[in-house]
């Protein structure tokens, strides 16, 4: 139900149940309502029973169900009506409206999910050093269920593959590889089984990349110097490629997935324009080790405008 229908309900029933507000506090007879409306009126067992068409035990039980909280709503209606009665029926918070419990449940809702995002953000372990550190609504949108780090790494493993073959495979010129709807597209089909947010730019400041309102300006910018280069060969292919992906990186334009998207980006340039794809160390750099520290002091040094170490470990 829409936020404002709900609100609107619940209003109604506010109203419809303030006639049950004193009841609710009343004591109910100690052997049920059944038993003391029938003795207090004169009606003798045989007769309610003869009322109901039913025999006297099978009245009793009735009375004796009642006084358990155990009788159907149906047979209480029948046997209110042989007493003379109307069986009057709601349910009444134990406390404040029927609004504040929507909120209060509302509210437990939003600590349980709280609650889940901590715990992935513990066993998925998104922090470590040169990963983009989620944000809980980031995160929130995994889409299959995992329970470690190492799952997790292993499903976008699976999915990063798939996304390199149909790269490798499609028509794309070396120019088209430089452009927003290209970016976009590949990490989408990186993580597509894996997140809800692929091929979207962020939308929240990281520790690392440029502010969020510069993403597009500076993307603009690297796409038309890499389309520049690639024309008037003002880089041998390699440096092109690794040039472009640190800058791509230094960008960080998506939420999380920005180093292998950058390097398998770098890669499909390299194919597209005749050379062999990078090797990155001959490591899987998604896990800690020393390639992984390598890599990244490379991506450090570029940073401060030596390029060599990166375009050295790329072939390494």
């Amino acid at each position: 139900m829409r936020p404002e229908f709900r609100t609107l309900r619940a209003k109604q029933l506010e109203r419809a149940l303030e006639a049950f507000q004193a009841a609710k506090n009343s004591t109910r007879p100690q052997k049920g309502w059944l038993r003391a409306i029938r003795e207090a009126t004169g009606i003798s067992l045989r007769e309610m029973a003869t009322r109901l068409k039913k025999t006297p035990t099978l009245a009793a039980k009735l009375e004796k169900s009642e006084a358990e909280y155990r009788i159907t709503l149906a047979s209480l209606r029948d046997a209110a009506d042989a007493l003379g009665c109307h069986l009057v029926y709601a349910l009444v918070p134990k406390s404040g409206s029927i609004q504040q419990l929507a909120e209060e449940g509302a509210r437990t809702k939003a600590a349980e999910n709280v609650r889940a995002v901590e715990h992935k953000m513990t066993t998925l372990g998104t922090n470590s050093e040169g990963n983009t550190p989620l944000s809980p609504e980031e995160l929130a949108d995994l889409i299959p269920s995992l329970a470690t780090k190492e799952e997790l790494n292993e499903w976008e493993r699976e999915n990063n593959l798939e996304a390199r073959a149909r790269a490798i495979e499609d028509r794309s010129s070396p120019a088209d590889i430089p452009s927003d709807e290209y970016v976009r597209k590949l990490h989408k089909r990186m993580f597509d089984q894996t997140w809800k947010w692929a091929g979207e730019y962020r939308r929240t400041e990281k520790n690392i990349g440029v502010p969020v309102h510069e993403i597009r300006e500076r993307f603009v910018a690297l796409g038309g110097d890499v389309r520049y280069w690639i024309e008037n060969n003002t880089y041998p292919p390699d440096e092109i490629a690794v040039r472009f992906h640190h800058r791509l990186t230094f960008i960080h334009p998506f939420p999380n997935g920005n180093g292998r998207h950058a390097r398998l980006i770098a890669d499909i340039l390299l194919i597209k324009l005749g050379r062999p794809a990078f090797s990155w160390g001959s490591a899987n750099l998604v896990k800690e080790g020393e390639a992984r520290t390598k890599y990244l002091e490379a991506i450090r040094a570029a940073d401060n405008g030596d390029i060599q170490p990166l375009l050295k470990f790329a072939r390494s």
